[in-house]
Protein backbone atom coordinates (compact mmCIF):
# COMPACT_ATOMS: atom_id res chain seq x y z
CA UNK A 1 0.00 0.00 0.00
CA UNK A 2 1.17 3.40 -1.29
CA UNK A 3 1.78 5.85 2.07
CA UNK A 4 -0.77 8.33 2.24
CA UNK A 5 -0.24 12.06 1.33
CA UNK A 6 -2.36 14.85 3.31
CA UNK A 7 -1.14 18.27 1.56
CA UNK A 8 -2.92 20.43 4.29
CA UNK A 9 -0.32 21.94 5.84
CA UNK A 10 0.51 20.57 9.65
CA UNK A 11 -0.40 17.03 10.93
CA UNK A 12 -0.21 15.20 14.09
CA UNK A 13 2.30 12.94 12.87
CA UNK A 14 4.54 15.61 11.35
CA UNK A 15 6.56 15.73 14.73
CA UNK A 16 5.27 12.02 16.32
CA UNK A 17 7.91 10.03 17.49
CA UNK A 18 5.60 6.64 16.38
CA UNK A 19 4.83 8.20 13.21
CA UNK A 20 7.34 5.43 11.39
CA UNK A 21 6.12 2.73 13.36
CA UNK A 22 2.23 3.76 12.61
CA UNK A 23 3.14 4.19 9.15
CA UNK A 24 4.56 0.82 9.24
CA UNK A 25 1.90 -1.27 10.66
CA UNK A 26 -0.39 0.99 9.20
CA UNK A 27 -1.84 2.36 12.64
CA UNK A 28 -3.52 5.41 13.23
CA UNK A 29 -4.43 7.51 16.50
CA UNK A 30 -6.93 9.40 17.71
CA UNK A 31 -5.67 12.70 16.75
CA UNK A 32 -4.93 11.26 13.00
CA UNK A 33 -8.11 9.94 13.36
CA UNK A 34 -9.64 13.80 13.83
CA UNK A 35 -6.99 15.12 11.24
CA UNK A 36 -8.39 12.71 8.82
CA UNK A 37 -11.63 13.74 9.26
CA UNK A 38 -11.02 17.76 9.02
CA UNK A 39 -11.08 18.71 12.70
CA UNK A 40 -9.06 22.12 13.58
CA UNK A 41 -5.77 21.93 14.64
CA UNK A 42 -7.06 23.35 17.72
CA UNK A 43 -9.16 19.72 18.03
CA UNK A 44 -6.50 17.39 16.75
CA UNK A 45 -3.48 18.23 18.77
CA UNK A 46 -5.33 17.90 21.97
CA UNK A 47 -5.81 14.44 21.32
CA UNK A 48 -3.85 11.29 22.29
CA UNK A 49 -1.56 9.89 19.97
CA UNK A 50 -0.55 6.69 22.05
CA UNK A 51 -3.92 4.83 21.19
CA UNK A 52 -3.02 3.66 17.58
CA UNK A 53 -4.12 0.68 16.39
CA UNK A 54 -4.84 -1.16 13.02
CA UNK A 55 -8.80 -0.95 13.27
CA UNK A 56 -8.67 2.61 14.02
CA UNK A 57 -6.52 3.16 10.40
CA UNK A 58 -8.93 0.69 9.14
CA UNK A 59 -12.55 2.56 9.94
CA UNK A 60 -10.21 6.14 8.62
CA UNK A 61 -9.53 4.50 5.41
CA UNK A 62 -12.59 2.73 4.85
CA UNK A 63 -10.84 -0.51 4.84
CA UNK A 64 -13.52 -2.80 6.68
CA UNK A 65 -16.99 -1.80 8.49
CA UNK A 66 -19.16 1.16 7.49
CA UNK A 67 -17.84 4.59 7.22
CA UNK A 68 -17.71 6.77 10.36
CA UNK A 69 -18.79 10.38 10.69
CA UNK A 70 -18.54 11.52 7.24
CA UNK A 71 -20.14 14.88 5.74
CA UNK A 72 -23.16 14.38 3.31
CA UNK A 73 -22.42 15.48 0.06
CA UNK A 74 -24.15 18.48 -1.16
CA UNK A 75 -26.97 16.54 -2.51
CA UNK A 76 -27.47 14.77 0.41
CA UNK A 77 -27.11 17.78 2.44
CA UNK A 78 -29.80 19.16 0.37
CA UNK A 79 -32.60 16.48 1.13
CA UNK A 80 -32.18 16.87 4.34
Amino acid sequence: MDPVVFPLGPAPCDECPRAARCAERHLACSAFALFARGRSRARWSLAPRTDASAEQFSRIFALEGPPRDRRPSVEQSAQL
